[in-house]
This record gives C-alpha cells, sequence and structure tokens, in this order.
C-alpha cells in the first residue's frame, strides 16, 4: 500500500499494541479507534493547541525483536521499505545508530513539492519492562533548507517493541507530522490516519522479503550501558 505522509523513523523508523498483560503506561480513554484489519489497530486522538493528529499503530510482527530492530536502523534498507523516501544521510553520529541526527527527503506526488526532515533519533532500552523505545523530532536549524523542497517538522514520534517470545514481537508506532505548506489540515489527518497502517503493513514485508545483515548495537543496547546524550 502507498503511503502519502511518512513518519521517517521509524523508522525508521517506530511501538505498541497492548495486550491485557502488557502495560505501556499509555492513557488509552483518550484515543479513539479509527481501524482495525490486517491484524493492525489503528487509533488517533488530539493534541492541545494543535488541529494535527496524533495518530498510533499497534500489531505483533511474527519476528524477533532483534530483526525488526535491526531493520529499524539500517539506514540502506530503509528506502527499501519506506515509500516514497528517496535521500537518507546521517549527519552526526551522537552514539552510532543508537543516537543519531539524519537527513530525509521524500518524493511527493505532483504537484506537492517534495519534503524533508532533519531528525534526531535516540534509541533506549528498559532492563525493568523489557521494552527497546525510540523518540524521534525535528531539529530545527540544524541543517539550512533547500530550495524547492519544504522542510517539514516530526512532532515526536516513536517506536516501542516488547518481545513476546524468541519469534513474536509487540510493536506501536506513533506519529504527528507536520508537512508544512498549504495542504489543507483536513488532507493532512485523512493521511496520517493511513499512515499507521501502511507503515506496519510494509514493515510486515520486508520483514520477509530482504535480507537483513546483523550488526552489534541490538547487544551493545540491551546491555544497558550509559550513553552520552548531549548533541
Amino acid at each position: 500500500m502507498r503511503r502519502f505522509i511518512i513518519s521517517t523513523n521509524l523508522v525508521v523508523l517506530m511501538f505498541v499494541l497492548s495486550p491485557a498483560n502488557i502495560s505501556w503506561g499509555t492513557d488509552l480513554n483518550s484515543w479513539r479507534q479509527i481501524t482495525q484489519e490486517d491484524s493492525i489497530n489503528v487509533q488517533a486522538k488530539s493534541v492541545p493547541g494543535s488541529d494535527l493528529l496524533l495518530v498510533k499503530g499497534t500489531t505483533t510482527l511474527n519476528h524477533s525483536i532483534e530483526k525488526i530492530f535491526t531493520l529499524a536502523i539500517d539506514h540502506q534498507l530503509r528506502k527499501e521499505w519506506v515509500d516514497r523516501l528517496i535521500h537518507i544521510r546521517r549527519l552526526k553520529e551522537v552514539d552510532g545508530k543508537l543516537d543519531a541526527i539524519a537527513h530525509y527527503v521524500v518524493d511527493m506526488p505532483w504537484p506537492v513539492k517534495d519534503r524533508d526532515f532533519v531528525i534526531r533519533t535516540r534509541i533506549t532500552f528498559d532492563p525493568a519492562t523489557e521494552i527497546i523505545a525510540s523518540e524521534s523530532a525535528s531539529i530545527p536549524g540544524f541543517m539550512p533548507e533547500q530550495d524547492n523542497i519544504i522542510r517539514a517538522t516530526s512532532h515526536n514520534s516513536t517506536v516501542k517493541l516488547k518481545a513476546i517470545n524468541p519469534t513474536e514481537t509487540r510493536i506501536e508506532v506513533t506519529a504527528r507530522i507536520d508537512p508544512k505548506g498549504s495542504l489543507p489540515i483536513f488532507l493532512v489527518n485523512y493521511f496520517q490516519k493511513r499512515w499507521a497502517h501502511s507503515t506496519l503493513l510494509s514493515l510486515r514485508d520486508a520483514l520477509e522479503r530482504l535480507d537483513i545483515p546483523k550488526n552489534n548495537a541490538f547487544q551493545r543496547l540491551t546491555a544497558g550501558k550509559k550513553r552520552p546524550s548531549a548533541i
């Protein structure tokens, strides 16, 4: 399924489907149901002071948490499964792939101008809950804006992963993206509602078809080593 608006972290990358025996600490009473299809649950809620909806998608993936994590942080593979992502470049590594700033360019259909993002993504592991969490947000002023490309904003997009067993993982993605420009807000919110479902569906497909190389980032993260936080 094609996606019109992307939260690049997902990517990059981006996690929570909440069964009765797993608590993510989310106030579910404030969320309203949007869709539930392909075993993917999509909810949305309003954010005070903003017309942009916060959207959340949750599901279970039949793959190990390490495999999902490894795919999500691999920048070269990201263009293989993130729709319309045509450019990605790591601008600064604060702590390798676990804390980095990157530039993304998204190809938008004519006549809409392409969008780009400059985003810092920080990935943490909580030994008490065994949840891997990725938090991403735009960094204003870190890189000059480019001609003919509109600088969009990602507002604290998240991904959370929790292993159910060695071959199943719960995942939740949340995002609130402001594409800027003159797109009407009702259209932005419409595609943001579709984003969560299409992102998780694309991720599921990528896990089946892509050859995912191993790296040591997962072991380093889950070993609980302390990492720097300053840019």
